[in-house]
């Protein structure tokens, strides 16, 4: 084995290191789902619904694939994002081939180690959705243009061909680089139409495109699509700079400073190395018809610059691949910027949606009679990845513009033959930017828990917070206060202790829910405070449980409350970072104006 291959198999080796040991460090979040959803299809159904463009805008091939993997590794977190790792690190086995085409060893060593430490590939070779399959066909089709251009063999234009048409049918997008290899071609001087091949090629694109063209124009005459305000033309080439360097910044310097690298490199590499000019032209084709399409499109996420990625990288080397000193520098430089790119990719502030913990937080507190209310619809498939329990539930997903509609959405549910109503929202903003649901909900039922997993959000109501008896997923107790109220049950679900959040919207917490039921007796003191409390060991420290707003002691104080049946009373303990570990007791107090304080030890939580 040479030197420079077992270079390249090095580092090959670490860009496995640091993409498949973090494959499910952040939650599936909503396109991620999707995918799993549409791959579950039957086979008919998968390829309708693809090729329909209006629940999925990709095309069907990567679902297809996805779909046979599932079948023999099945629909886990590591096994559907492995799926993405596995073919994003084979995109960069033909990066090596397409920079020995280059013919300058030093050139394919240096796209390997960018593609390796890249941040923008590793967060995408981490998603369970086409991105690393489409990066692979970017690459192969654009090492067999390559060849076919200066062999002109049959077999060389039928593999580019189909590679190319391939990656048509993974993503649209790829119409990007199909404009990008049309500009390649024509700049070395060997247009795809000079060549009987290249008229092949040109001819199968068009009969193989012509469907997928179609389907897709059906699909989006009828789709709404949001006005994008259009960015100025160095914006737009200063984002995409920013995408491919540092990728996911938290400071704007350093976002500033990514765009700068990335430019002087490209720079650099079209003025000094002649034979990555036209690659770098046709790179430029590409993005002009993605700013144009961008203009009446979403395409301003990084994801749609994928199929784009290998030609950028093939500037970017031959950008640093001049002398000794400015390899050297041009790599300490790469390396300073992959290493703040790196601290984003785990970072808090990048979270994906945290469905994982969504799904956990219902799955420790619902009861079999609930039920769960979804905004908007398609949210339900990253929540169900995760929540295999059954739970009654209903979603919506149009617009809700004043009072009316959001009462006339909610009366087509059976909500009132539930104990508690689950709300759970996300990308829903455009639909119900002032909130009209929450409104009437507030307005019809007590709140009984809120939670915000990350880009999530989860509100609890009572929709019956009077019970008859105790549910069944209460820890019975019937202990009788001296002043006439009767402790039913209670439940929590700190058994496996409590531990900090790892992010969200608030400040790291251990969380901590509590319901206690209650059943008053015909004697029972009506000036009553119940109080709940975490108490550190030593007896010096402790945490109130602090009832939700708008909840039921807000609305009904206890004095209100009816003889004989269950009421639900719930409070939420919040406990700082810093609050020190160690088995805390969850005591409630019960007392009234001239009479004694009674305490109840209900259980021993641990803290860590």
């Amino acid at each position: 084995m040479s030197r420079s291959l077992r270079i390249g198999v090095l580092l090959l080796g670490i860009a496995w290191a640091l993409r498949v040991p973090f494959l499910t460090f952040h939650s599936m979040w909503l396109d991620e789902a999707v995918a799993v959803w549409v791959a579950r299809l039957p086979l008919p159904t998968l390829l309708e619904r693809t090729m329909a463009f209006k629940e999925e805008a990709s095309p069907p091939l990567y679902f297809l694939l996805l779909k046979g993997w599932m079948a023999l590794a099945g629909d886990g977190e590591f096994a559907v994002r492995f799926f993405s790792a596995w073919w994003m690190l084979f995109g960069m086995a033909w990066l090596w081939h397409l920079g020995a085409l280059i013919e300058r060893r030093s050139t394919r060593i240096l796209m390997l180690a960018l593609a390796a430490s890249q941040p923008y590939l590793i967060w995408f070779a981490q998603e369970a959705r086409v991105y690393g399959l489409l990066f692979a066909l970017s690459a192969m089709s654009t090492a067999w243009l390559l060849q076919a251009l200066r062999q002109d063999r049959f077999d060389r234009w039928i593999l580019y061909a189909l590679t190319l048409i391939a990656a048509c049918y993974v993503h649209l997008t790829a119409i990007l680089l199909v404009m990008a290899h049309l500009g390649l071609a024509l700049a070395t001087g060997r247009p795809l139409w000079s060549s009987r091949g290249g008229r092949g090629v040109i001819g199968l694109l068009v009969l193989a495109g012509l469907p997928l063209a179609w389907q897709a124009w059906k699909g989006q005459r009828e789709a709404i699509l949001w006005w994008n305000p259009p960015l100025p033309p160095a914006e737009a080439l200063r984002q995409a700079l920013t995408v491919w360097t540092v990728y996911q910044a938290p400071d704007p310097r350093l976002a500033h400073l990514g765009s700068l690298y990335g430019g002087i490199l490209l720079f650099a590499g079209m003025w000094g190395r002649r034979r990555t000019r036209p690659g770098l032209i046709g790179l430029a084709l590409g993005l002009t018809l993605w700013y144009l399409a961008s203009l009446r499109f979403p395409l301003t996420s990084p994801r749609y610059w994928m199929s784009l990625t290998p030609l950028v990288l093939t500037g970017l080397a031959a950008g640093m691949d001049g002398g000794r000193v400015w390899r050297v520098g041009a790599l300490l430089g790469w390396i300073g910027l992959a290493a703040v790119g790196f601290r984003a990719l785990w970072s808090p502030l990048n979270a994906k949606e945290d469905w994982r913990g969504a799904a956990g937080w219902v799955a420790a507190h619902a009861g079999p009679h609930d039920f769960a209310l979804f905004f908007a619809e398609y949210v339900r498939f990253p929540f169900f990845y995760y929540y295999r329990n059954p739970l009654d539930h209903g979603a919506f997903a149009h617009p809700i513009p004043d009072p009316v509609a959001a009462e006339e959405t909610l009366s087509r549910f059976p909500l009132e033959g539930h104990d508690t109503l689950w709300y759970i929202r996300a990308h829903a903003d455009w639909a119900d930017p002032f909130d009209r649901i929450d409104q009437v909900l507030r307005v019809r039922y007590p709140v009984r828990m809120e939670v915000f997993p990350e880009k999530i959000r989860i509100r609890a109501y009572a929709l019956q917070w009077v019970r008859p008896s105790l549910p069944g997923e209460a820890r019975p107790v019937e202990h009788r206060f001296a002043s006439g109220w009767v402790l039913a049950g209670f439940h929590h679900a700190g058994q496996n202790g409590l531990v900090p959040r790892r992010w969200g919207v608030f400040p790291l917490t251990r969380q901590l829910h509590l319901t206690l039921y209650w059943r008053r007796l015909p004697d029972a003191k009506e000036e009553v405070r119940f109080q709940a409390d975490l108490v550190h060991p030593d007896g010096n420290l402790r945490f109130p449980g602090v009832p939700p707003r708008n909840g039921v002691l807000e609305r009904y104080p206890p004095q209100a409350w009816p003889v004989g049946p269950v009421v639900v009373d719930d409070r939420d303990f919040l406990l700082p970072v810093e609050a020190p570990a160690g088995p805390y007791r969850l005591i409630l107090t019960v007392s009234y104006p001239g009479g004694p304080a009674e305490s109840l030890t209900l259980d021993t939580i641990e803290v860590r």
